[in-house]
This record gives C-alpha cells, structure tokens and sequence, in this order.
C-alpha cells in the first residue's frame, strides 16, 4: 500500500509538472501543486508530513517569483505564525499600494484577517482590532466573526463582544469554532444565546460537544434535569471518567437531592481512595444531608483529615525548636525584644501553625484543587473565577483571624513607639519605601533581563499576598469587585502580615537569637511562604526593610504603611491593567 501511494503521488505530481511546464504563467495550479505536496502524503493521525521541506520550499520559490501576487501572499502566509506571518503580511500591505496587481475585497478581507488574527495571538489587541474592522469593511462575514469578538471581549468590550456573536450564526465555521462561540457566550454571561450554539453544535457532530461546558449553560438557564443528563453521558465515556464523575457529583451537590448526591459520591469514589483521600467531598455531602449513610472508606478519610490536623500543629516545631536550642544552648545569642510586644515562641508556633491550617481550610473550599494534589493536575474540572476569588478570601479570612488572638494579649500598643510620634512613623515608613522600591527596581529589570522574563506576569507577586497566583487576583478582583479588593489587599492582608512577620515572629525570635539572625529568619521566611522564586530576593528585601523599621521604632507603624502603600501601588497596577 505504501508503494502505492507512492507511485500514485509521484504520477500526480508529474501532471502538475507538465502543466505548469506549458502553463508557466497559471499561478492558480502552481499553488494547488504546493498544496498538493503539502496534504498528499500528510498523516493526521501522526501529524506528520515526509513532504514538509517540499511543500515550504514550494510556496518559497512561489514567493521569490511571484512576491506581489495577493494568493501567493496569503497562501505563504497561512503557514506562518506570529511575528513572521506579522512581518510578511505587514511587508504585503504596504508593497500593495505601489503595486499595478489588483487585489479583491476577499483577498484584501483575509489580508487583515490573517493579520488580526497574528496580532491577537501576539497579545497586541488594539492593533489587531484594527485590522478585524477593516476586513469586516471588505467582507461582511468578518463583522460577526469570532476572532472580533474575541478581541473585543479581550478589551473589556463585552456588549460589543455580545452583538458582534449574535449578529447571525454561522454553520460553515464548524462544530469546533461553533463550540468556541459558545464558549465565549458563557464567558460573557448570554447563557441563552450559548445554549442555542451548543444544541447547534450536538446536531452537526456531538463528538466535537464539551458537554460539561454544556452543562453548565444549562445550569445558569435552570434547566438542571437536562444539566445532569449531559453529565452523566459524560460518565461513559472511555477516558477521563474520573473527571466526568466528580463534576457529576459537584452538580448534584448543588442542585439535586441527598439522595441523588450520595450516589454520585459512592460512584466517584469507585474510582480510587485518592478521589477523595481526606474525605472533604464527603463532608460536604453531610452538611447537605447529614441523614445519608456513611460507608468505612469514608470513616478512614476523616480519619486521614484528622491525622493531616495533627502533622499541621506538629509541623512548625521544625523551624521554631532550633530557634529555642539555640537560645538556649548559646546564651550569648540572646536579644531584648520591644517591650510592648511581649510574643513568645509559642505564638511564633501558633501564627505558622495558622498559615499551614489556612492553607488547607482555603483548597477544602476548592475541592477540585485539592484533587490535583493527589489524583490527576491534567484531568481536574477547570477552576472557575469564583472558586478561585473563594479561596483566597478563605485563606486570607482564617488567617487573619487566627492573628487576632496575638493583637488581643498585647493591645494596640504594639503600634505605638516610644521615641516616634505617628507622622515620624508613616514619614519614615514612606522613606524606606522609596528606598526598597528604588533598590528592588534595579533588581527586577537586571534579573528579568538575565533571565529573560516578563515582569508582567509577577505583578501579582508583587502585591506580596501569600501563595496567590496573578490568575487568583484577577478572579478576586472580578468576582467582588474594586472596593473589596483594595480592602483585602491593600488593608487586610499587610496588617495581619506585619503583626505576623514583624511582630510575633521578629520579637519572638530576636528573645532568643538576637535582632540580626531574627530579622534574616523572618525575611526569609516571608520570602519563602510567598512562593515565586524569581521574587524571592525582593521579598527577602521587603522583610529586611520592614525588620528594620520595627527595630528603630519599637513599633509596627512604619512597616504597616511600608506595606500599605506597596500593595496599594500594585492594586492600581493590576486594575488598570483589566
């Protein structure tokens, strides 16, 4: 079969030989003999093509022949991507105006296409929204194209997004395109209009149906019968059945009956103990209904809560028992703490013991995220933006209030210092902010040119809010809007993190180890919790210069309105940047 093939090709090739031979000038065959070299002998299910160096040097030799020709043009530059299809098509419009060869409406409306298209890819929104018009000025299918109102939705234009999607339904786009429509009628909140693709794309190809994306459609419209049939289809499929089952049970929990939901429970944990190794989905079952039976598998994943519990509270003993050896081991090593913070080793025990519990209380709220710990990151139901604003609220909320029993045994004195006055305070807070910010800059712009990164990606690390990703901002932000987020943000979190780091840790260690090796170990420490490793010697900064500012004054002031206006900087930088 495969020589063949072979012959066959060769024979085929041959003919559009001969014709161009006599027919030097057709260029409309010259390019279906390219794309014949390119398709012929291409294997889909491998994706891979023995003709591929023939099939470029083709189109290539077109190029350098015929450099002025729109087809060419546009079939050359079908096979770039990003900023060499840019640059060709850039080069191709601007050669056009000096240019005799006409070019049609269709041609001059895939033009810009192809080159909005490029441009959204490449993250230059605004330029690509250009473009998109002016082929919808040419052809009018453009207008109502997906990539428009993709572009549009990128820009914050989510009416414009929305009429551009309604303007009319296309079919020839596909059941692939027709589903990413949908899609995007999700995201921009039209369930209605979503629904009416999705059911489209069941009727041309329901193997192409993301019928979970469905579901959810459904859910938003009410229809939640129809919601859990889907799903359950789902079930049946042959990969990924885990995944489909736990956004059964995820469904039922929310919309069916007790009884409903302990059998999709009992058919999710048929899969494995690790679908639910610490019983959080089970819990959350029995706060729905308490009255469903319980089976022994479930009874050891309490357990197994219980016993992770207790290895929390056991856990910081690995950093705070050395800090008491040494201490007492070395007396000398021994610092005198500001009198008004009167913390010892045993709340520096109970703050890290609440960061450990906060962080585990923070993904039961996100049940899917515990289960890329322990099952599958690739097969978990993606994380919606208001699970992800969920639990960083619940993280940041139990931790400060597992901090509040540390202001409660010392008092507000804690931010009054004896030798400052409070403008001295935010003064000199302010000033040491300069400073950082000033030194920090240099880093940042040296290490992102060193190790080639984008700092635009660390915008959130910046904010200096612990263990959360930019994605976890920008879904808080979304979903509670500014007003909450500043308050959380740029009040809570450095509040609770001063008296945490500056405070209990700091005063606690410097008893024992002295100013100097403490305020390196709560820098550090700081540091670490943060979680991004690009950012850690800026973290490890912000806890030197804050140490310090505690350490003149015998107050948290100063590094409260350090810490303050800091997050406060990057609040405004991640809203404009919405």
């Amino acid at each position: 079969m495969r020589n063949a093939e072979d012959l066959l090709y060769r024979e085929a090739l041959h003919r559009y030989d001969t014709h161009v031979a006599s027919h030097p000038q057709d260029i409309r065959i010259q390019l279906e003999r390219c794309a014949f070299i390119g398709n012929a002998l291409y294997e889909e299910y491998d994706d891979h093509n023995p003709n591929e160096e023939a099939f470029d040097s083709c189109l290539t030799a077109l190029g350098e022949a015929y450099p002025d020709e729109p087809s060419v043009i546009l079939a050359r530059a079908a096979q770039r991507w990003s900023d060499e299809k840019i640059e060709l098509l850039s080069v191709a419009e601007q050669r056009r105006k000096n240019s005799n060869i006409p070019w049609s409406d269709e041609q001059l409306a895939e033009l810009h296409r192809e080159l909005a298209s490029a441009l959204h890819y490449d993250e230059r929104t605004e330029e690509a929204l250009v473009h998109i018009e002016q082929a919808g000025r040419y052809r009018d299918r453009d207008r109502s194209s997906l990539l428009r109102a993709e572009i549009l939705a990128d820009m914050g234009r989510n009416d414009d997004a929305l009429e551009a999607l309604n303007l009319r339904l296309d079919t020839s786009e596909g059941a692939w395109n027709l589903q990413r429509r949908a899609e995007l009628l999700l995201r921009l909140k039209d369930h209605q209009n979503a629904l009416l693709v999705y059911r489209e794309v069941e009727r041309m190809d329901s193997t192409a149906l993301d019928r979970s994306e469905l579901a959810r459609t459904l859910e938003e419209a009410g229809q939640f019968a129809m919601a859990r049939s889907y799903l359950v289809r789902d079930t049946m499929k042959t990969w990924s059945t885990e995944s489909a089952a736990l956004a059964l049970f995820e469904h039922d929990l929310r919309f069916q009956s007790g009884d409903t939901c302990l059998a999709s429970y009992n058919a999710l944990r048929d899969h494995g103990y690790l679908q639910d190794p610490l019983a959080l989905n089970r819990l959350r079952l029995f706060f729905k209904s308490p009255v469903q039976a319980w089976q022994p598998r479930d009874a050891l994943g309490v357990l197994a809560l219980l016993a992770m519990g207790v290895l929390l509270f056991i856990l910081p003993y690995l950093w705070v028992l050395p800090v008491h050896f040494v201490g007492t081991r070395w007396s000398r090593f021994n610092g005198k703490a500001s009198a008004a913070m009167r913390w010892t080793l045993k709340d520096f025990w109970w703050v890290s013991a609440g960061y450990l519990i906060a962080s585990v209380v923070a993904l039961m709220a996100c049940p899917s995220c515990m289960r890329t710990y322990f099952v599958d990151e690739w097969n978990t139901p993606e994380v919606d933006d208001a699970t992800d604003a969920r639990t960083m609220l619940v993280f940041v909320v139990v931790w400060a209030l597992w901090t509040v029993p540390m202001l409660w045994r010392t008092g507000v004195g804690v931010f009054r210092s004896p030798y400052w006055s409070t403008l001295r305070s935010v003064g000199q807070g302010l000033l040491y902010l300069f400073l950082f910010r000033f030194l920090g800059g240099m880093y940042l712009k040296g290490a992102a040119r060193v190790f080639d990164v984008d700092l635009s990606e660390h915008v959130a690390g910046l904010l200096g809010i612990l263990a959360v990703t930019q994605a976890e901002m920008e879904a808080f932000m979304s979903t509670y809007g500014i007003g909450a987020s500043f308050f959380v943000m740029a009040i809570l979190v450095p509040l609770y993190e001063e008296v945490v780091f500056r405070g209990v840790i700091l005063n606690s260690a410097t008893r024992y180890i002295g100013f100097g090796r403490a305020n390196i170990l709560q820098a550090t420490i700081f540091s670490a919790v943060h979680g991004d490793l690009f950012l850690a010697p800026y973290f490890f900064g912000f806890g030197i210069f804050t140490g310090l500012l505690m350490k003149r004054s015998e107050s948290l002031t100063g590094g409260v309105v350090f810490h303050v206006v800091n997050n406060l900087l990057a609040v405004v930088v991640l809203t404009a940047a919405r």
